[in-house]
């Protein structure tokens, strides 16, 4: 249809400025008995239009249009065979759409409306003066703006019928639902997620639906019906449980996108009543992606646990054997040193990726009671004294200000936060530098601190630290899972609790816990 256009073009501006109507209507159908006629009119639509082809009679007009092509017709409605309403019938029935253009006497209009009404696009009184050709012209520019804007309709209604065929035959469940959760429109999947509840989608109320599955979710979805935000969006898994063979019980997974749609403008009130609004309720099976990542977590979860142990009975024998020798070399000590702190690692590994599991699958379960600090602290730098030493720095914690300090948390929780922060301040601290554990009590709050005088964080770098898998670009080429400060705030949060950073870059890093004082 671009081509149809003839173009200007003025300096960097271009400019639509006619339609091209030899291109539109290249081949054209003259009917017209008398030759004299048919030789001005013919001169006259010559450069309006295109290859001009000339009958004289209704009959030689029927059969050119079963022979050839036309993309207008011009007919005389006085014609030696039948009438010109006569042929404007059959070219109807022959040719639906076809533009044709009535040539009539002023004595004749009567006919010429009656030729409107059977079809005929226009007509035009034939007065052989010197302003026939701008009449045609004229009656060509008007035919021809008619004939764009039907193809364009007939454009939009191929794409609205290949988006709506699209969307119906659709692997992911499309709704369009009204404010109160009514479905107006369903494609087939949706249709086969409404009969899994037990419903037909047609006439549907889709909270009430997913209310008898899942109460808060029908709920949220009742909600975000009734926001205005013309950019919501709102997302969520539905598990629906159905009931099997026997006693058994099966589960599908969904995952639910509600976006919000208007029609027309929200500003505006037509008699009274507001603009329709609709809502487009998404939906996908996940079933089988929840089945493989289960299957995942368990053969993480089995392979985890059948590691642990050896791994365990290293680094027991290891230190065991560095602490009850004082014949070994240096050499030998070091090596040692190194075999306890893989051991170590690769247990401080395991311990990440089993807590991420258990907080991802919401199961994680925290048991507090009154400890320690002091002795805590002991466990944590005694445990990891061999790693610093062995890459000369000083680990340490006050013990004036911690003697006699107590914490309400979980033990195992709170060891593995405090043994995973030390850890990641060894490993970016350098030689001769310092990592210090320190605890304050302020008001209400028991303060923990794990600082180094390590390479920093980069401030703009910080929001994705605690972020699941997320590591530094610098921090590439250190072994880690990306797991560890994710565990650590998910199990400080389990405390109520918070954790924050405070870092200069080239200077240190201090991470800073605070928990409620419950002692």
């Amino acid at each position: 249809m671009q081509q149809i256009y003839k173009l200007s073009q003025q300096s960097d501006r271009i400019e639509q400025v006619a339609p091209d109507t030899t291109a539109l209507f290249s081949s054209v159908l003259l009917v017209e008995d008398d030759g004299a006629h048919a030789a001005l009119i013919r001169r006259a639509l010559s450069g309006v239009v295109g290859e001009i082809h000339h009958v004289c009679s209704g009959r030689e007009a029927l059969q050119a249009l079963e022979e050839q092509l036309a993309e207008i017709v011009f007919c005389d409605l006085n014609l030696p065979d039948m009438s010109g309403v006569s042929v404007i019938r059959s070219i109807k029935t022959l040719r639906p759409g076809l533009p044709v253009i009535v040539l009539t006497s002023s004595s004749s209009l009567s006919d010429a409306v009656q030729a409107m009404r059977e079809g005929a696009w226009d007509y035009m009184v034939k007065q052989f003066n010197d302003e026939l050709r701008n009449q045609f012209r004229l009656i060509v520019n008007r035919t021809a703006e008619r004939k764009l804007q039907q193809l364009r309709e007939l454009k939009m209604r191929q794409e609205r019928d290949a988006f709506w065929t699209a969307a119906y035959a659709a692997q992911d469940g499309l709704s369009i639902l009204t404010e109160e959760g009514q479905v107006v429109f369903a494609n087939e999947a949706f249709n086969n997620f409404c009969a899994l509840l037990g419903s037909s989608a047609v006439g549907a109320n889709i909270v009430d639906l997913i209310s008898a599955q899942n109460f808060i979710i029908g709920r949220d979805i009742y909600r975000e019906l009734k926001v205005q935000s013309a950019d919501a969006l709102w997302s969520s898994e539905l598990e629906v449980v159905r009931a099997g063979s026997g006693q058994e019980k099966s589960s599908r997974f969904f995952e639910l996108k509600l976006s919000n749609i208007a029609v027309g403008r929200m500003d505006i009130v037509y008699g009274g009543l507001p603009a329709l609004r609709y809502r487009v309720l998404w939906l996908r099976d996940i079933t089988q992606r929840k089945e493989q990542e289960r299957f995942q977590r368990d053969l993480l979860s089995t392979t985890t646990h059948d590691l642990k142990g050896p791994l365990a009975a290293i680094l027991t024998s290891a230190e065991l054997i560095r602490e009850s020798s004082s014949r070994l070399e240096e050499r030998e000590s070091s090596l040692l040193t190194k075999v306890a702190s893989c051991a170590r690692n690769a247990i401080s590994i395991i311990d990440e990726l089993l807590s991420a599991r258990r907080i991802q699958d919401g199961v994680m379960i925290i048991r507090p009671r009154v400890l320690d600090l002091s002795e805590l602290f002991d466990e944590i730098t005694g445990d990891y004294q061999p790693v610093a030493k062995s890459r000369e720095i000083n680990l340490c914690y006050l013990k004036q200000e911690c003697s006699g300090m107590q914490v309400y948390a979980d033990r195992l929780g709170l060891t593995r936060v405090l043994g995973n922060l030390v850890s990641n301040a060894l490993k970016f601290t350098p030689k001769h530098g310092r990592v210090e554990l320190s605890a304050e009590r302020i008001g209400a709050e028991v303060r923990i601190m794990v600082s180094d005088t390590g390479t920093g964080i980069d401030p703009r770098a910080r929001h994705k630290l605690f972020q699941r898998f997320e590591r530094l670009e610098k921090h590439n080429e250190i072994e880690g899972t990306g797991l560890g400060l994710f565990v650590v705030k998910n199990i400080v949060e389990a405390h109520n609790g918070r954790i924050e950073i405070k870092s200069q870059v080239g200077v240190g890093t201090a991470f800073i816990i605070s928990l409620p004082d419950r002692t």
